[in-house]
């Protein structure tokens, strides 16, 4: 059957792989050298969460490959405590024969017939990863559109490096991921239209000693998913109209300034930007910032409220000056 494909045009095999998941293209990858380097494209463009050492061993890929890294559209990061930080980049000892086998799949990291195909085997049981490696990987994909940061608890500082990727529109930090090398980063990123990270009110002034107006902008952000510290300083550099603030929680010392949080959502409101807003955080937080707000949202057009994790209600405003006094009453308390 192998044999049989082979001798199908390239434009026909191309048609064949695009009626197939990931999961098929990466059967017909191992058994068919020919299918392997057709697809190879298509199976780069949207990588999904792997184990942390399958992305340490991603990255070092992405970094040596010469092609591979144009073709990422998409890419989840996923990190752990494993993952060490390398001083000073070393140079990988040459494959065995028997890791090139165990390996294979070279038409992956190849995508021109006239350079000749590395292939990237890591040593067994590395963990290190220096900078250079990681920033070099980056990049490459110069087009990248989407970045997932599943977790991260390997060194931060692998983020201590400056580069603008025009093409990146959404990034996507899940908890615990976030750190403050890796704002840093982030706020090199202008072209960002969707962002999702929170920003914790442990941090260094909140984390606004990175993120100010005066060295950051985000002109196109539109959507917005942070918490009240991170919608305090993104709000007035970006003209989001879908805001979703979560963890609205008063802590202990660290109370967040609520009426600073009202005035920032106010001032977006009134400039019409802001279309959607949820709020999310504890019951007697999330109905005082309420309070703050009533008649103070012209322009809005949705509010979403969720206590706890649980949604209250999805309110949609009428069309035209509409503020929260116009939404079904909320309970002052859940008794």
């Amino acid at each position: 059957m192998i044999a049989a494909l082979t001798t199908l045009p390239t434009e026909l095999l191309y048609e064949i792989t695009e009626q197939l998941d990931r999961q098929s293209l990466l059967h017909c990858a191992r058994t068919c050298q020919l299918l392997a380097k057709i697809i190879a494209a298509k199976l780069w463009k949207v990588i999904p969460r792997l184990t942390p050492q399958k992305t340490l061993q991603l990255i070092r890929a992405l970094s040596t490959s010469p092609n591979a890294g144009t073709v990422v559209l998409e890419i989840s990061i996923n990190g752990s405590s494993a993952i060490q930080l390398q001083s000073t980049p070393s140079t990988p000892r040459p494959p065995t024969v028997h890791e090139i086998i165990a390996h294979g799949l070279g038409g992956l990291f190849q995508f021109s017939k006239s350079q000749s195909y590395t292939p990237t085997v890591s040593t067994p049981g590395a963990s290190e990863l220096s900078i250079q490696t990681f920033s070099t990987a980056f990049q490459k994909m110069i087009n990248l559109r989407k970045l997932v940061i599943h977790s991260w608890a390997c060194s931060s500082k692998l983020w201590g490096f400056t580069l603008f990727i025009p093409t990146l529109c959404e990034v996507f930090v899940y908890r615990e991921a976030e750190s403050i090398e890796l704002l840093g980063w982030i706020k090199g990123q202008s072209n960002l239209t969707r962002l999702r990270l929170w920003v914790p009110q442990r941090w260094q002034d909140g984390g606004s000693f990175l993120l100010n107006k005066p060295t950051i902008s985000f002109p196109h952000l539109q959507s917005l998913t942070t918490t009240p510290r991170g919608a305090i300083i993104l709000l007035q550099c970006s003209s989001v109209s879908d805001l979703i603030i979560e963890n609205i929680v008063n802590l202990p010392k660290r109370t967040i300034n609520t009426h600073e949080l009202a005035k920032a959502i106010v001032q977006k409101s009134i400039s019409g930007v802001l279309k959607r807003l949820t709020l999310d955080g504890r019951d007697s937080d999330v109905l005082g910032l309420l309070v703050l707000l009533q008649g103070r949202l012209p322009n809005l057009h949705s509010l979403r409220i969720v206590f706890s994790g649980r949604i209250h209600g999805t309110f949609n405003l009428p069309s035209g000056p509409a503020n929260v006094r116009d939404c079904p009453t909320v309970p002052i308390s859940l008794e």
